[in-house]
């Protein structure tokens, strides 16, 4: 017999109107000072929404529980990277079970002593939130140097530590980007600042042991538009310096090996030309779309490198995505059809070939080898049923090594379906849809389906291995993924058709996704749960609004529903960057487009589905009001008693850090999504609960 929730009375947020005139039109928010966190109201609030959430959620423990043994059993809590071979040490990361965070080691030899040169779990010590998000050892080995997030804000610090005393050295800078790059010195350190805003805006160069405020400003962006960002090439004769819209960018390069440094332009920014470089002797290498929506390689002569020779040319079936350079060899990271693939070029022949790979459907990238001589690259594979792995590619004799393998208890490829399905819209624009599910699944719409999408910045959704997955298909779920229009996953004219004016084709693409997997006999209406986060938040934010019919659930995770007044106020830390993707609404026809769909603005006194909704209070990307202000609106309009689910964080954009935190992450939504469709014996069959 399932047991419903306890009768509590959902939290009901005050209105206080307040309007402002744009365009001709009155704009009035009831809820505009849930944004304001120094209001009593707001905290009170935030408080009433989390608790009510805890109450509701009391009866799914026991499947909370069962589901985080599930999910921690397929994970390696004991596990190594496979070591990396730089200079005389031999560099890799490893952690341990119980402990949430990596411990990065390396040593003299394979059989030498191990040193752990930075532990996490340390740094992280009495923290609720803690982001390694960039480690770098110098040149010369004797110091690392490593930013941090301690709050969710992406507001990171750089610390800098001397690895043969592990003392962490005075040097600390607050206010960094999270890009590092070292000099050839191993003594002066380039850096990222960010402005108020938290924006990455200039490079900065940094002599270690000196006082911060003598640092040397090499390059200070001043369109708020773009991001600054640095790197160093793989050869390590040189660092470049780049400005990047979402549509346009700009490279400087510096010799790394110089003390004088006077960045070089390489090419003065065009409007919608992007570019990228490497470099390789006397040449840089150029990945560009310049005249190439699919993009091109071009080369350039170090001593002149504005004049640009065209080397790889655009090929209309198929979009270049990367290049890594080597001593011998180029690798090419390409997408065909939303498949990915990888290119070998030897520099010396210009000969070429594709590393062909098992599965019809899969997830392939080259890891960041330090040694710019080596003879293989290193490549992480997976794919919707095959665990991660990695293998060694030898270039010369096209040879393979595994090297490792994530192996599962009782996890067998053969009981699982992985399918790659298009749905055809009534204009005939094919989407593409990777479906998983049990090989003896019936197809006659008795199952629940899972449907994830994003469809923005050209970000293409992977067909990646997650155990995770595991628990909901094991228990009868089908999962597809929708690679709807504003995506990468079909070269630039994809994505092009799903931003600005065209980002209606975005959820038109998921909802054909779930009609025309209802006709294939895949699940029935009312038994899909949509999922998305950030812009896929928005995406199925929509998808509820328009069509609650067709959802058993929807999980927006920091989902940008109040679009319209995010995009309304310049001093947030992506606003300005993203009118090349959204639109401006200082323009009235943007604006009124963006109205047109924004979650927020179109909450009406209609049913919904049920809703699990999460925010995080120092998240710099979506702001924690716009979760707040929206399920405080749906509370107050819509007319079923559908379970309205918030759960507010003390974290950023991401969630909760360590691998323990995240599995219980993952545990909580899955028990949402198991008890709305009532799926399993440890399931309680929620169906509707208050507002």
């Amino acid at each position: 017999m399932t047991r419903k929730p306890p009768k509590v009375m959902p939290p009901v947020a005050a209105t206080e109107p307040r309007s402002f005139y744009i365009h001709g039109e009155t704009y009035v928010d009831h809820y505009a000072y849930l944004r304001d966190r120094t209001d009593p109201r707001v905290e009170k609030h935030i408080a009433a929404e989390n608790a009510y959430t805890a109450a509701i959620t009391t009866t799914w423990r026991g499947l909370q529980d069962t589901l985080f043994s599930e999910l921690t059993r397929r994970m390696l809590e004991d596990d190594t990277t496979v070591p990396e071979h730089i200079d005389e040490y031999w560099y890799y990361a490893r952690v341990e079970a119980g402990k949430e965070y990596p411990l990065h080691c390396r040593r003299a030899g394979l059989s030498a002593p191990e040193q752990v040169y930075l532990d996490e779990n340390n740094l992280a010590d009495g923290r609720d939130y803690f982001d390694l998000a960039t480690l770098s050892v110098c040149p010369r080995h004797k110091r690392v140097a490593f930013v941090v997030d301690t709050q969710g804000d992406e507001r990171y610090r750089l610390r800098i530590k001397e690895i043969s005393n592990n003392e962490l050295l005075d040097d600390e800078i607050q206010g960094v980007g999270e890009d590092l790059a070292w000099l050839g010195d191993a003594n002066t350190l380039l850096y990222v600042k960010t402005d108020a805003n938290s924006r990455p805006y200039a490079v900065y160069a940094h002599r270690v042991g000196t006082p911060v405020s003598s640092d040397n400003p090499l390059y200070e962006e001043q369109d708020p538009a773009f991001f600054v960002n640095v790197w160093k090439s793989r050869s390590k004769d040189y660092v470049f310096i780049e400005s990047q819209s979402n549509t346009t960018s700009e490279v400087r390069c510096v010799k790394a090996r110089e003390s004088a440094m006077a960045p070089r332009l390489i090419r003065q920014r065009q409007s919608d030309v992007e570019y990228y470089l490497d470099h390789h002797g006397d040449r840089f290498y150029i990945l560009t779309n310049l005249d190439a929506p699919n993009f091109k390689i071009m080369q350039a002569l170090v001593g002149d490198p504005k004049v640009w020779r065209q080397w790889i040319p655009e090929r209309p079936d198929s979009t270049i995505e990367f290049l890594e350079v080597f001593a011998d060899h180029v690798v090419v990271g390409e997408r065909e059809q939303g498949i990915e693939r990888l290119r070998v070029i030897d520099i010396k022949t210009g000969t070429d070939h594709i590393i062909a790979f098992p599965d019809v459907l899969y997830c392939v990238d080259v890891e960041d080898l330090d040694n710019y001589h080596c003879s293989f690259l290193r490549m992480n594979y997976s794919s919707l049923v095959t665990p991660e792995c990695v293998i060694d590619y030898d270039v010369p004799s096209r040879q393979r090594r595994l090297r490792k393998q994530h192996k599962i208890p009782g996890y067998d490829e053969a009981n699982y379906q992985l399918s790659r399905l298009y749905s055809i819209d009534d204009q005939g624009i094919r989407v593409p849809i990777s479906i998983l599910h049990r090989k003896e699944l019936r197809l006659d719409g008795s199952h629940p389906l899972l449907l994830v999408g994003y469809g923005a910045y050209e970000e293409s959704l992977d067909v990646e291995f997650n155990s995770d997955y595991l628990s909901l298909l094991d228990r009868g779920v089908v999962i597809a993924l929708a690679h709807v229009r504003g995506g990468g996953e079909l070269g630039y004219d994809w994505y092009d058709q799903g931003r600005l004016g065209n980002k209606e084709y975005s959820f038109s693409d998921f909802l054909n996704c779930a009609e025309w997997l209802i006709s294939q006999g895949y699940t029935a209406a009312g038994k899909i749960a949509a999922w998305g986060a950030s812009a896929g938040g928005l995406l199925v934010a929509v998808a509820a609004q328009r069509r609650p019919e067709l959802f058993a659930a929807v999980v927006a995770e920091v989902p940008f529903v109040d679009i319209v007044n995010t995009l309304l106020d310049p001093n947030l830390p992506l606003t300005v960057h993203d009118y090349e993707e959204f639109g401006n609404p200082a323009n009235e026809r943007e604006y009124r487009y963006l109205r047109s769909y924004s979650p927020y603005d179109n909450v009406s006194a209609q049913q919904y589905p049920p809703m699990l909704v999460t925010s995080g209070l120092h998240d710099r990307r979506v702001g924690f009001w716009e979760s707040l202000k929206w399920v405080a609106k749906l509370r107050s309009v819509k007319t079923d008693d559908k379970l309205l689910l918030l759960k507010v964080d003390t974290t950023g954009h991401y969630g909760e850090t360590g691998r323990y935190q995240d599995v219980k992450r993952t545990a909580f939504m899955y028990s949402f999504l198991l008890n709305v469709w009532g799926v399993g014996d440890d399931s309680q069959g929620v169906e509707t609960v208050n507002r």
